[in-house]
């Protein structure tokens, strides 16, 4: 029985594995694969109104995919500038003068490095 038991953990270990390997490639098979994997039924809602600010709400779905548009497109830009406050509140000076030199620093090829 003992061993019928470990038999089966480790079929369902490779199982696993190999399911999420063949998959690490690629993010939507992987998502798919874990759902799976985890028994989550996928579900779908409709964004039928977005609430824009405190007192704007809006039905137009163009209004709202370009609300969604924006606000995924400057969050990098939003927590990079968040970061760099906490930084200049916690951080030494001399690290954050490192940090920025590492910032501007430009890929240079070896080509150019060399010549």
């Amino acid at each position: 029985m003992q061993n019928l038991k470990w038999l089966h953990v480790h079929a369902k270990r490779n199982y696993y594995t190999r399911a999420v390997n063949d998959a690490k490639n690629n993010p939507k098979n992987m998502w798919n694969t874990i759902n799976k994997l985890t028994n989550k039924k996928s579900k779908t809602t409709a964004i039928t109104k977005l609430n824009i600010s405190n007192e704007n709400v809006t039905e137009d779905p163009n209004e709202m995919s370009h609300t969604f548009n924006t606000y995924f497109n400057t969050i990098g830009e939003n927590l990079a500038n968040e970061l760099n406050q906490v930084l200049l509140k916690r951080l030494n000076p001399m690290l954050l003068l490192v940090i920025q030199l590492f910032k501007s620093v430009q890929n240079v090829s070896e080509v150019d490095l060399f010549h």
